[in-house]
């Protein structure tokens, strides 16, 4: 489903309503690269066969977005989010029911703003059978209107976005009583609940040959929540820190990002016609 609005700020600064769900059924074959024998089997008939694990997957995955325009300020947006995604049905259907550390390897990932997420190290890593992430972003134009033109990129605004997210993953039932219970905000007592993070953002809405969408962004994250130490306990995610001549400076961020968009238009996007690159309808086609 898409029902959001389209114009030229829609990739920085959204208005309207947006909604997707998905469903995903799949049977999927594993074997584990270990030992002879922790990879074979010898039949009986003396022929030699993997040892495949085989899983049939039930996999749900939802959100919904909504964008609304702020009265003070043109083409300024308060944008809402909210993303689920679900492993409903997780059966084995091998004739090894044993626990088998093969069985995580279908467990959802969650990334979130300000926080590492490094798969080589389990206890920096958000995963489970379940994963869910809220968000609210204030974007704000801060110069709008530039239509100035560096090289083949014209930039047309430059916007400031003010965020809170969080986001959690965990075991278990997809819905449970304690999912928005205040312990579940409280990641030192339950390190699957929900972690924070706040940050501003600054973003130039561009477009390349007059035409297609481009955006460049740079991202200053701070995790409010504290994460596994990997050793039963909790502590706070380690801050960034500047290393100026013989000094340093904390810059008390846990993430800062650097990062570009591109986009090309097509039949999805709501526009009637889309700008050509070499006979452009827009401000810039004045210059």
């Amino acid at each position: 489903l898409y029902g959001a609005d389209y114009d030229d700020k829609g990739l920085v600064a959204p208005s309207g309503f947006a909604a997707a769900l998905g469903y995903t059924l799949s049977q999927s074959d594993l074997v584990r690269n270990g030992t002879f024998q922790e990879t074979f089997t010898f039949n009986s008939n003396g022929t030699l066969s993997p040892n495949y694990r085989t899983y049939l997957i039930h996999d749900l995955e939802a959100g919904a977005t909504y964008g609304m325009p702020m009265p003070w300020s043109k083409h300024s947006a308060l944008v809402a989010s909210g993303f689920v995604g679900s492993i409903l049905n997780w059966k084995r259907t091998s004739t090894d029911t044993a626990r088998d550390t093969l069985d995580d390897f279908f467990r959802k990932g969650l990334f979130l703003r300000g926080y590492p997420y490094l798969r080589d190290v389990e206890h920096l890593a958000f995963t489970g059978e379940n994963t869910a992430t809220l968000s609210v972003d204030m974007n704000q134009p801060l110069w709008s209107d530039i239509y100035a033109r560096f090289w083949t990129v014209f930039v047309e605004d430059i916007y400031a976005d003010l965020f809170w997210e969080a986001g959690r993953a965990w075991d278990g039932p997809l819905w449970g009583a304690d999912l928005f219970t205040p312990s579940a905000w409280d990641t030192r007592k339950h390190p699957d609940g929900w972690h924070q993070t706040v940050g501003l953002s600054f973003k130039v809405n561009a477009r390349i040959y007059h035409n297609y969408p481009f955006l460049m962004y740079v991202d200053l994250d701070k995790a409010l929540s504290q994460i596994s130490d990997g050793k039963g306990g909790s502590e706070d995610v380690s801050t960034i820190k500047l290393h100026i001549g013989n000094g340093s400076y904390n810059t008390q961020l846990t993430q800062i990002r650097f990062g570009v968009a591109f986009g090309l238009y097509n039949g999805l996007l709501g526009r009637t016609s889309a700008r050509h690159p070499m006979n452009p309808r827009s401000p810039f086609a004045a210059q």
